[in-house]
């Protein structure tokens, strides 16, 4: 190998295919192949298909994907079983084999685009079609209708696969030999091989992946029969391509293809193209040494490409047909792939071909780029242009401001179909090619050129959508606004589009750092356009990333240009000068992600054809405006950046001169900012109050501070206020000196007279500066209260009080008002006050006392006497700014009234003498996360600088969020409060109980508990509780694969107590030094049994846990993971909050606890417990995914709540439920 030879060119080489006339002798032997796993970790990969969504075809334990037609034969084996596999000779479609009365019945699933108003794709059975292939397999299995009426077979089984998809695909690999003469019965039924790379299947065999595994047996044995070793596979007289799934493409082989009698093909030599030029690779060498070995007699196959005469016909016979059959090998097998190159290297050419034979035309290789920007004629651009020409330049954005998310993503996906050659490829294209897509070619070696012209596509689209960001020099709300609109354009590509690779090109610009260091548009997007953030941030980063990862996958139905970036990232490494290091370029998991692109590469390749269909369908009727679609060309954007000059450059001049471009028009529009230290998070202002407000009053810090200001309060609200204040209609600032502690208090938080009579000052000073300037309104809010709703000045004004408060929440008793009072001018609580403040009673109500956020209206009589300081010449009651208030309301005669028709915010409990800022901020952070419990997240003020936070895992090894994809608004939630929390978790794609039937719980083993009843309602397990049953069970057993000594657990309904992180953190620490053997720690929970639980010795708030519901949150220890896999529940399920007290032993049914005979699980409680629940059964916003479902053996039974009283606030079981037969008493 040369030294000027790419490493990951050499890489890709080896793990792709070999060339005939290779540098590189690599001697494979049996002993040596890729797909070497231990059986623990192909189990994992198992489990791991399994838990996909039911969406996903892999996620179906009845799918066996690419196997032949014997293997699935041997695993039907009695009455009624049923398997789905890829049909061997039809790209896209399924076969379903049956076993009916000794009779293996194989019935094709026919993928078809139905066109009825709008175009998709549905799978026929016997002239009846469905949305999916599960749907159609439910719907037979559920109804016992058969699937084939000449045999009235019905699904009544399925078989399981043992093993991942992966291993089976690559033994059945090569199972199928090529016909060895014209009239083989396997060449009559369309023998179909898959061209694969050689290491993938050398020597590959059951044994050797899965050593005494006893779980594979069926397997085993069909593999047995089927799989075959280099040894045994015939020869194929040419290389296997290394990613095409059909055979023999023209760029590996320089065999000759003759079809005796009239239209025969024979190879001959065609001019070169003054543009192209044939490859100097012997493959497509006219005077190769083999160019004239004879071909089988075959049909030419509809999902062949045109260089590929291989048929893919089926035989049916009664709705029965075949697929796959061995043919007999012409040539003795060698025994390495390189000892067969030189064997067929050293065989004599033949004759020449007999005259009036059909002219087979090599594959032409390209030699400069399909891109002419020097050349290109546009109706927008000048004849010469400079680069980012002004004119030109507000043209395109007027273009594209006037058409929505949808329309352009059609325009990017038409104009990436064509450069890619899935859409407008004619015959004479794809005889030069000589393939029928060019995503089959830029797999192959002569594909070097439509690498590079999609890679040259893929920088210059996302540069341009760089510059219509960066160009947008408007305010930041409009910039806000495009930002959002871009965002909607990469979703629209990825979801209804199905088109990756523009998808990924819009996801390159938005993750530039010149675009991601818009902090103040990032923040403005966030406040103004909340679900586009949300929608970035949580859905399509992550997708872009799991993607590039080779940990996600595209839905091949909803496909029309998939995600080849990696592979031609990996097969052109360097073209692009100054690109950071690709996912595989790491040493953990390098070799793994090449190994997912190159396998992606083989899907890619075989599914051209797909693809076109799929883009077809989505472009059906779409009508393209000319000047749209020209900005979406790649030679116009081009000439735009570049200038007409500049774009014929050197690409690595190009994009390292841009990238200064683009970094200064981001300064341009946000100058770095230097950010404050910040010690404690201040109010949330939001902006729906601005120029509607006659005059702002701040003096010294009275908005964001009082006293006691050791931070940077005064700074943060001078910075917001250098911004802001020209929304206002006149501000004034008034530094004013204030002490910093006061005399005889106990601690920075104690409230002194001299405190009180300070505050009173203040809000006096406001008072009177409001009254001198004539204002109508003045409104107080102290800095500890959150106004989360952004009307709330307008409906107190509505009201039309004196003095109106609105009704702020906290997760406490305590709120901003009081409903009696003491003679003595002390609180009094009355009957009315939880009524209050749980909203049972609605409306605006009189009050004796409301404090904190107060609107006072000016305008009215009464409240022109009253006053903050002094306090009336009468007054006798305790010496505090709020009661001094009200007594002055009272004196004159002004009614207090407080509001709680809508939510309007919430406020922190008062902090205790002694507690620090420290407790203020950790008492803040959790305000925040109760307001998330009701509404949207809140973002610091755009002007505020704080900086980021640093997550972690407290010690814990893993934490994981269980969450439904489908409950966004929970995850969304949870993922917000762990951050506020400072607390790094994983999130887990729960089991979606109402995505499952009855036949596919059966699938994943689950069986009930004999005699389990749910003791309220008396119904059996639902298939809720069966997929968070299963979610949990996931976990347990990840820890155990992956040796994790301790994880914590929490569920997506999570609400959390104050300082949940400090406190956890030492109870865990406390635990640890005590040496205590612990299993599992409930943080949530709801305790059944009155009487007091056990303390823990050593140990503060933690107690032995007795019989419990609810799975809220726990710690859990590798060795009670263990502990409860050993029991084997799944085979004997209930839900997994009654497991868990059955494996502690405190369950109180004792039938439950004799299927249990290793009881040994130590658990223990947090006390006070760190988590609620969100919500309970009864309140508006609750909901359960696990009391709501169906019956997880019917799915005709639904089930709620209102049977069921574990939901329920602080309901105790009644005494029976110790009882076994207690369903009866019901």
């Amino acid at each position: 190998m040369t030294e000027r030879c790419s490493l990951w060119s050499a890489l890709s080489a080896a793990a792709c295919c070999f060339y005939r006339g290779s540098f590189m002798q690599v001697q494979f032997s049996k002993e040596k192949y890729l797909l070497e796993s231990p059986p623990e970790k192909l189990r994992k990969e198992l489990e791991e298909e399994l838990k996909l969504s039911s969406s996903d075809m892999r996620s179906h334990g009845w799918y066996h994907g690419h196997i032949p037609r014997e293997a699935s034969e041997t695993l039907v084996l009695r009455s009624g079983d049923f398997l789905v596999r890829d049909s061997l000779s039809t790209v896209g479609d399924y076969v379903l084999t049956c076993r009916w009365q000794q009779e293996v019945i194989h019935c094709r699933i026919s993928k078809v685009l139905v066109k009825s108003g709008q175009t998709k794709i549905q799978y026929m059975l016997e002239h009846e079609s469905f949305d999916s292939v599960p749907t159609l397999v439910r719907h037979h299995a559920g109804t016992g209708r058969p699937v084939c009426p000449r045999t009235g077979a019905q699904l009544l089984c399925p078989v399981n696969r043992t093993l991942p998809l992966r291993y089976l695909e690559a033994t059945f690999a090569l199972a199928g030999g090529r016909p060895g003469s014209a009239h083989s019965p396997s060449t009559q039924r369309g023998a179909h091989i898959k061209r694969r790379s050689v290491t993938m299947t050398d020597g590959l065999t059951t044994e050797k992946i899965i050593p005494h595994s006893p779980s594979t047996v069926h397997h085993k044995d069909a593999m047995r029969n089927c799989a075959m070793s280099m040894d045994q596979i015939q020869e194929y007289r040419c290389p296997l391509s290394p990613v095409g799934e059909t055979p023999l493409s023209p760029a590996y082989s320089s065999i000759s293809r003759h079809r005796h009698g009239s239209g025969g093909r024979v190879l001959a030599v065609i001019p070169p193209s003054p543009v192209m030029r044939r490859s100097s690779d012997p493959h497509l060498s006219p005077s190769s040494s083999n160019n004239n070995l004879p071909c089988s007699d075959a049909p030419p196959s509809s999902h062949s490409t045109p260089a590929h005469g291989y048929p893919s016909e089926i035989s049916e016979q009664g709705g029965s047909y075949c697929e796959l059959r061995p043919g007999q090998a012409p040539i003795p097998p060698c025994k390495s792939y390189v000892e067969r190159l030189k064997v067929e290297e050293g065989q004599s050419p033949g004759s020449g071909a007999p005259d009036g034979m059909e002219t087979f035309m090599l594959p032409l290789v390209e030699t400069s780029s399909s891109f002419k920007p020097g050349k290109y004629q546009s109706t927008l651009l000048p004849a010469e242009n400079k680069p980012l020409e002004m004119s030109v330049l507000k043209r395109v954005k007027e273009l594209l401001a006037e058409v929505d998310p949808k329309t352009a993503a059609k325009h990017i996906t038409k104009a990436d179909c064509t450069v890619a050659r899935i859409l407008g490829v004619t015959k004479e294209m794809q005889r030069m090619m000589g393939v029928s897509s060019g995503l089959e070619l830029l797999t192959l070696p002569h594909g070097h050129q439509l690498r590079l012209d999609l890679l040259e596509r893929f920088y210059t689209m996302s540069i341009m959508m760089a510059v219509d960001l960066l160009g947008c020099t408007g305010s930041t709300e409009e910039r806000a606004a495009l930002l959002h609109k871009t965002i909607q354009l990469a979703a629209e590509l990825k979801s209804n589009m199905g088109n990756m690779y523009g998808f990924a090109a819009v996801m390159r610009a938005l993750e530039l750092p010149q675009i991601s260091r818009l902090e103040q548009t990032w923040i403005t997007l966030r406040q103004r356009h909340t679900e586009g953030a949300i929608l970035y941030e949580k859905k399509l980063k992550p997708f872009l990333k799991a993607m590039n990862d080779g940990k996600e996958t595209c839905i091949l139905s909803n496909t029309s240009f998939p995600h080849v970036v990696p592979v031609l990232s990996l097969l052109e490494r360097g073209v692009a000068a100054g690109e950071a290091l690709e996912s595989w370029e790491s040493v953990e998991s390098g070799v793994d992600v090449v190994m997912s692109h190159l396998e992606a590469a083989r899907t890619i390749a075989h599914h051209g054809g797909l693809y076109r269909t799929n883009a077809e369908s989505k472009l059906q009727d779409f009508q393209e405006r000319k000047e749209v679609l020209e900005i979406f060309c790649t030679e116009f954007q081009m000439r735009l950046l570049w200038g007409s000059r500049g774009s014929e450059g050197s690409q690595a001049e190009r994009y390292e001169k841009f990238d200064k471009v683009l970094t200064a028009l981001s300064h341009k529009l946000e100058s770095p900012v230097r950010h404050r230290d910040m010690k404690q998070l201040l109010a949330w202002i939001r902006g729906n109050m601005l120029k509607e407000r006659p005059e702002l009053f701040m003096q010294g810090d009275t908005v964001a501070a009082t006293d006691h200001n050791i931070d940077n309060t005064t700074e943060i609200l001078r910075e917001w206020l250098t911004v802001m204040q020209t929304q206002y209609h006149y501000v004034e600032w008034r530094p004013l000196d204030k002490p910093t502690s006061y005399v005889g208090e106990l601690g920075p938080k104690h409230w002194t007279n001299g405190r009180y009579e300070y505050v009173m000052k203040l809000k006096q000073a406001a008072l009177n500066f409001a009254k001198k300037r004539w204002a109508d309104y003045i409104l107080y809010s102290d800095t500890d209260n959150i106004l989360t709703n952004p009307d709330t000045l307008h409906l107190l004004m509505a009201e039309n009080k004196s003095v109106i408060a609105p009704m702020l929440d906290s997760q406490s008793a305590y709120s901003n008002y009081w409903c009696g009072i003491t003679p003595q001018g002390y609180y009094r609580r009355t009957a009315e006050y939880f009524p209050t403040k749980q909203r049972q009673r609605l409306g605006c109500y009189p009050m004796p006392m409301v404090h904190s956020t107060i609107l006072l209206d000016l305008r009215k009589a009464g409240t022109k006497k009253v006053s903050f300081h002094p306090p009336h010449k009468d007054y006798s009651w305790p010496f505090d700014d709020i009661i001094v208030f009200a007594f002055s309301c009272r004196i004159s005669e002004v009614q207090m009234y407080l509001c709680n028709k809508v939510r309007y915010g919430y406020l922190n409990v008062p902090a205790k003498p002694h507690q620090t800022v420290e407790d203020d901020r950790i008492n803040f952070i959790h305000l925040y996360l109760e307001s998330l419990i009701h509404g949207p997240p809140m973002y610091l003020s755009r002007h505020v600088h704080v900086p980021p936070k640093q997550s972690d895992l407290m010690g814990f090894d893993e934490i994981y969020l269980i969450n439904l994809r489908r409950r966004q608004d929970r995850r969304d939630r949870m993922l917000w409060s762990l951050y506020e929390l400072e607390i790094d978790a994983k999130v887990v794609d729960a089991i979606d109980g109402a995505a499952l039937n009855s036949s596919e719980v059966k699938i994943l083993g689950v069986d009930l508990l004999p005699g389990y009843y749910d003791p309220f309602s008396g119904r059996t397990l639902t298939k809720g509780e069966v997929g968070c049953f299963l979610s949990h069970y996931y976990i347990w057993k990840e820890m155990v694969d992956m040796q994790l000594d301790k994880a914590l657990i929490f569920e997506d309904d999570v609400r959390f107590q104050a300082n949940f992180k400090r406190r956890l953190m030492r109870l865990m620490e406390e635990v640890e030094q005590v040496e205590l053997d612990w299993d599992i720690i409930y943080l949530g929970r709801k305790k059944v049994n009155l009487e007091e639980e056990v303390a823990v010795e050593n140990v503060r708030n933690l107690v032995y846990a007795d019989y419990s519901y609810w799975t809220l949150s726990y710690a859990i220890s590798l060795q009670g993971a263990q502990k409860l896999l050993n029991a084997e529940p799944i085979s004997k399920m209930l839900p997994v909050d009654e497991f868990l007290p059955i494996m502690y032993d405190k369950h109180p049914n004792e039938d439950y606890k004799s299927h249990f005979p290793n009881r040994n699980l130590m658990a223990y409680s947090t006390h006070p417990l760190l988590v609620q629940p969100c919500h309970y059964a009864g309140d508006p916003e609750w909901v359960s995914d696990t009391e709501t479902s169906t019956l997880w053996d019917d799915d005709n039974v639904r089930t709620d709540w209102r049977g069921s009283h574990k939901t329920l606030k602080g309901y105790q079981p009644p005494a029976g439920l110790q009882s076994a037969t207690y369903k009866d008493e019901l």
